[in-house]
């Protein structure tokens, strides 16, 4: 069985996520997926993703947002 890198995907437009999930997927990257800061969030903390492609303008806790709180609580 191949491990695969693990990318989390945050961004709010579900077209160019679609697109970033198209090309990850095809290069053979195991992708997850998050519309919003809290949900992203929520997967950095429990997916632990090698990698977290963010989109920085997002309603909400916007993608510094959630680096910050990513960075203050230490995961």
């Amino acid at each position: 069985m191949e491990i695969k890198d693990r990318i989390l995907v945050v961004e709010d437009d579900k077209r160019i996520g679609n697109f970033f999930r198209t090309v990850l997927e095809a290069n053979h990257y195991d992708v997850i997926m998050a519309q919003t800061g809290a949900e992203a969030y929520s997967l950095i903390t429990s997916q632990c993703p090698d990698v977290v492609l963010l989109d920085v303008v997002m309603p909400g806790m916007d993608g510094v947002e959630v680096m910050e709180k990513v960075k203050a609580e230490g995961n």
